[in-house]
């Protein structure tokens, strides 16, 4: 779940991302085509300029500079003639002055109001891109993915992520039909006939002391390792428990005779909730020494802690223990000491705390054992193990 979390925030930072780029290359081609439009706008003047009322007033500089050559050659013969033209000329030279002032005018005042509108124009588009802004009804944000956050369903107080998700149909004491667990071949194990009823639920007993302290053990009859290796005879366990979203982790073991206390243990399934973000760890025991564990990240697997019900199901063939959850293989522990090489019964055992003495936390409901036909597909490339 929290692997799952994190690829949320991942993906929701990664759209976040998107559309803050799509912002700017907005921006940018805004301001590019606002630089475009200005550069046109400076053409077509420049051209007007060129032909019209513009250059008559330019075209008079010359004549200006004529008429006052003229005039001061003409003050030393009159003290008249010059007051007169300069008067003129300066009258030429202020209407002059004052179109072009007026013409600059307006022209800065174009560029202005262009420039507002495009910033204008930019910031909303950007407060739309970014979320920031006000949304029209029925707008549509094509700049990146968008990410739907899950929602919590009405009544779930607590918020749970695993109880938003919607139970299983088929009732947590029964398995589901297409399990195919008939009794032609095999049979229940737990609970046993008379013994409370197929409600009997059993779950680890408070203040225990050690694993072995009250652990329900269960005997797997007439179990040939010859036969199990060609798919043959009582090779599959099937049990159906439930994990409530507090529990930390839980555990069962499969040993053979002389298991000495499942001081040997041929088979060792545990969930571990709060462990390195979640793991499945499957794994054997050999004079009272773990081996080199199996782990699977639980955000890989269907889930398992805060369901209503779950199956699991364990299947030993030629290449192992293969390991099902909701029919999903999930693992295969391969064989690493020899199996019994008689016909005999395996145990099984559910204990009632971990190595430390810390209590485990589930519910069984039922436990099957008998025959099915190989579960694993050719392929195992997706396994772990």
């Amino acid at each position: 779940l929290l692997s799952m979390y994190e690829t949320v925030k991942s993906y929701e930072k990664e759209a976040h991302r998107l559309r803050e780029n799509a912002a700017r290359a907005r921006l940018v081609a805004a301001d590019e085509k606002y630089k475009r439009e200005l550069e046109q706008k400076a053409t077509v003047v420049e051209d007007s300029g060129s032909d019209g009322s513009v250059a008559a007033p330019r075209a008079s500089k010359p004549k200006k500079k004529k008429a006052k050559k003229v005039r001061s050659e003409e003050r030393d013969i009159t003290a008249g003639a010059p007051h007169s033209d300069s008067s003129q000329g300066s009258d030429s030279e202020a209407s002059e002055n004052s179109y072009e002032q007026r013409e600059n005018r307006s022209r800065d005042d174009r560029k202005k109001d262009l420039a507002e509108r495009a910033a204008e124009e930019e910031e909303r588009k950007r407060m739309e891109l970014l979320g920031e802004g006000r949304h029209q009804d029925g707008w549509d944000d094509e700049e990146g993915p968008s990410i739907a956050r899950r929602t919590k369903p009405k009544g779930d107080a607590k918020g749970s992520l695993v109880k938003s998700l919607a139970e299983a149909s088929t009732p947590p004491h029964d398995f589901s039909k297409a399990l195919r667990m008939s009794k032609v071949t095999g049979s229940v194990l737990f609970p046993e006939s008379g013994a409370g009823g197929p409600s009997a639920v059993w779950t680890p007993p408070d203040s225990a002391s050690d694993p072995n302290d009250r652990a329900l053990v269960i005997e797997l009859p007439k179990f040939q390792s010859s036969k199990a290796m060609r798919g043959q005879g009582n090779n599959t366990l099937a049990i159906k428990f439930a994990a409530p979203p507090e529990s930390e982790r839980f555990s069962i073991n499969i040993a053979g005779p002389g298991h000495r206390d499942f001081f040997d243990v041929l088979f060792h399934f545990n969930p571990r909730q709060r462990h390195k973000g979640g793991q499945l760890v499957v794994n054997e025991r050999q004079d009272g020494i773990w081996g080199q564990g199996v782990a699977v990240p639980l955000s890989t697997l269907p889930l398992i802690f805060g369901q209503n019900s779950c199956t699991l199901t364990v299947q030993v063939n030629g290449g192992g223990f293969d390991v099902f959850i909701d029919e999903k293989h999930c693992a295969r522990l391969e064989h690493r000491t020899q199996l019994p090489p008689e016909e005999c019964n395996l145990f099984l055992q559910f204990p009632s705390t971990d190595d430390y003495g810390k209590s485990e936390n589930w519910k069984v409901f039922k436990v099957w054992w008998g025959h099915k036909d190989c579960m694993a597909a050719d392929d195992l490339g997706g396994v772990a193990g």
